[in-house]
């Protein structure tokens, strides 16, 4: 399982899909990029430095704590003007394929 928080960004693309399956997450952007994180490495109580991988989408080191994955990963958002951010939270997730929850970010600026 992966408990992750998600931490909102303004990006010019989107995270169009999120892959779970085991210890590894894929994530597919909006910009034809995508990034596979294969955190099967990661044993109870290590830590994974942020700067050990690529950073595109996690922003933060990953821990396994109890059996869980944790860590904090872009939640990319377009131009919401003075409309309040959504405040994605903490996602908890164990093979999932689909949209990020809880919602997709809008796909272009306003």
């Amino acid at each position: 399982m992966m408990r992750i928080r998600m931490k909102p960004l303004r990006r010019m693309y989107e995270l169009t899909q999120f892959n779970v399956t085991g210890d590894v997450l894929t994530c597919s952007g909006s910009n034809g990029v995508t990034v596979v994180y294969d955190f099967s490495g990661v044993g109870e109580g290590d830590v994974l430095p942020w700067d050990a991988i690529d950073n595109t989408w996690v922003t933060s080191n990953v821990t396994r704590v109890g059996g869980v994955l944790e860590f904090e990963m872009v939640f990319p958002h377009g131009y919401y003007g003075s409309t309040p951010l959504p405040n994605p939270g903490t996602v908890e997730l164990e093979n999932q394929d689909g949209p990020i929850p809880p919602y997709n970010p809008p796909s272009s600026e306003a």
